[in-house]
């Protein structure tokens, strides 16, 4: 990104069958505490049917979310705190195709969002 103000997203492009993985880095001022950090991603998984959060300290792999329509998100920082990277994972023949056009379509029609995917 453009003077470190802004998270820098990295996708991570390997010779794989399926699977994204990618790497945001984020830069703060002040430190963040892991608690901090779970609290927030906790609260946005629990509107989110789709999203699972990793076990602390562990990140997500491309097995995390094979053949799944899950985005799994982990992440890690440096010793101050102040240095983040949140790796996320899907599986891009699922939730970045088909699995995301079911999700949209069940929203439009005010289906459950987790209809015909779970």
């Amino acid at each position: 990104s453009k003077k470190l103000g802004e998270p820098v997203f990295t996708p991570y492009l390997l010779p794989l069958s399926r699977g994204i993985l990618s790497g945001i880095y984020l830069h703060f001022r002040h430190r963040i505490s892991e608690s901090e950090v779970r609290k927030r991603f906790d609260a946005f998984a629990e509107e989110n049917p789709f999203i699972q959060i990793m076990p602390e300290g562990q990140l997500p792999d491309l097995r995390s979310t094979v053949h799944s329509n899950r985005c799994a998100i982990g992440w890690a920082s440096d010793s101050s705190g102040c240095q983040w990277l949140v790796q996320t994972s899907i599986d891009n023949l699922v939730k970045g195709a088909s699995g995301q056009a079911i999700q949209n379509m069940n929203l439009m029609f005010g289906l459950q969002e987790t209809c015909g995917l779970s």
